[in-house]
């Protein structure tokens, strides 16, 4: 069969307000002996950089720090509520800030203390709510105000925040509070501010160099370590072929596909916070899967015909099987015919031989009967 090729070419909407136009080229080349599609993706460098980065801190990092992060602060908490009554505290008494780091507490962030109306310009202090109910509320208080939106250490609590419970609380390994700092200055907030333009290849792998030193520091339990850091890994390999136009297996592009969907709806649910960056990310994240469930759809299209071509190639085959074996069939019939022919022809020649002999005898008789007649008349 002949190798086909299609290329599917999406052309970007011009009306369009994301900073960079998207565009998207995939190559299918489908071949009856070829099992697994192979598709070529093109997007500009900085956007593919910026979404890989964006996979690996939102759908790898994220969670990770979420279940690292929440046990040190229901510890600190616990400890609060022990030695400093916070979950009972009240004006003027309350604790101003963290005992061990020092850090000023934000307790704006709490109680929808932030919505009591501010007096003279300046916020209500006399009437906030100061009882720190539970270790989720006691972590908003080392934070900003637009920051503490969050109800658990769920989705709902953003990479941002996690990275900066880290660094503002001293129960945190120093060598983690210092590397949190720094992937939080120059990674995370710039890929939430969405400018692709930023994203070269120096920060790209100034980015994965962060995250596995940070996970490096956190002291997980082995197995932990090593699936994370793991995980981490396959994205950057993942990410090579998908920067230098290698070909990329479908597999690949379907995990590049569900997890944009994830970032999408990740970003979605932050939104509605004060952060409006995540506004962007949205906007970004719905165009590149909207791109992505398109140019599946095709492919999907292209397998179905490939599918079809295998099962009217695999018929094909049973039927030169079915042909090969009459044509053996036959063969063995006239390996039968012609082992009979030469029995034949044995017993004709044995035939002849016999006959041959009956006429040697009769002429033998005729000369016999001859002589006697002979005989017969001189007597």
């Amino acid at each position: 069969m002949a190798m086909t090729t299609n290329t599917i070419f999406i052309t970007p909407d011009p009306d369009n307000d994301i900073e960079l136009e998207l565009k998207k080229e995939i190559t299918e080349i489908c071949t009856a002996s070829v099992n697994t599609p192979v598709i070529k993706v093109d997007l500009e460098g900085n956007q593919k950089r910026w979404l890989l980065i964006g996979i690996c801190l939102q759908n790898i990092l994220s969670p990770t720090l979420r279940n690292y992060v929440e046990p040190v602060v229901q510890s600190h908490y616990n400890a609060m509520t022990h030695s400093h009554r916070i979950h009972t505290q009240k004006y003027p008494n309350h604790q101003k800030k963290d005992i061990t780091s020092g850090t000023k507490l934000n307790y704006e962030a709490i109680n929808r203390n932030n919505s009591i109306a501010k007096v003279g310009w300046k916020p209500d202090l006399i009437n906030y709510d100061y009882s720190v109910r539970n270790h989720v509320e006691f972590s908003k208080l080392f934070m900003k105000t637009y920051m503490a939106q969050y109800s658990a250490f769920d989705q709902t609590c953003d990479l941002s925040a996690l990275l900066n419970l880290i660094v503002n609380i001293d129960k945190f390994p120093q060598p983690a509070r210092n590397v949190a700092a720094k992937l939080r200055s120059d990674v995370r907030n710039p890929w939430a501010h969405c400018n692709f333009d930023e994203w070269d290849t120096i920060k790209y792998q100034t980015s994965f160099q962060l995250m596995h030193q940070l996970i490096k520091c956190l002291n997980l339990n082995t197995p932990d370590e090593t699936k994370v850091l793991a995980d981490i890994t396959k994205w950057e390999q993942n990410g090579f072929m998908f920067l230098q136009e290698y070909a990329v297996d479908q597999i690949v592009l379907n995990e590049l596909r569900h997890q944009t969907r994830v970032l999408a709806e990740y970003a979605l649910i932050l939104k509605s916070g004060r952060d409006t960056s995540f506004m962007k990310i949205h906007e970004a994240m719905l165009q590149i899967n909207g791109e992505m469930e398109r140019v599946c759809k095709r492919i999907d299209t292209i397998e179905n015909v490939q599918t079809e071509n295998r099962q009217h190639i695999d018929g094909a085959i049973a039927d030169i099987k079915g042909n090969t074996q009459n044509v053996k069939s036959l063969k063995t019939e006239n390996t039968s015919t012609i082992n009979r022919v030469k029995t034949l022809e044995c017993e004709v020649k044995s035939t002849t031989e016999d006959v041959s002999n009956i006429k040697k005898d009769i002429t033998e008789m005729k000369e016999n009967i001859g002589r006697f007649q002979k005989l017969h008349v001189w007597i």
